[in-house]
């Protein structure tokens, strides 16, 4: 098991810092581990993320997202079909450096 050095409640996953908010906050060789749960209407959803250095996501247990490698931020999209509650887990690894972590939802048109 991996200690738990923090805990956030938030609507919104998006974190971005070079130097972490809070001291017990390693600055490299961090997990974070994000759980939610999302309603949807029935339709085509694209998933995004923005993260340095890997990330991946999972929607209802399943693998959605995979960016293993370490390196600069980047942008990955999926898209998915979705309706009604969703449970989302989110798993980071930072490497060390810049931390960048973003989940956007949104509807395709």
């Amino acid at each position: 098991d991996v200690p738990v050095v923090a805990t956030l409640d938030t609507t919104r996953l998006d974190l971005t810092w070079y130097r972490p908010p809070r001291e017990a906050i390693p600055q490299a060789n961090l997990r974070t581990t994000a759980r939610g749960t999302v309603t949807l209407a029935p339709g085509r959803y694209l998933l995004r993320t923005i993260a340095d250095d890997g990330v991946y996501v999972m929607i209802d247990g399943v693998t959605v997202l995979e960016d293993p490698g370490p390196g600069e931020s980047r942008v990955k999209e999926v898209e998915f079909t979705g309706t009604g509650r969703h449970d989302l887990v989110v798993h980071h690894i930072q490497r060390d450096g810049w931390y960048e972590l973003r989940l956007d939802i949104e509807r395709v048109r």
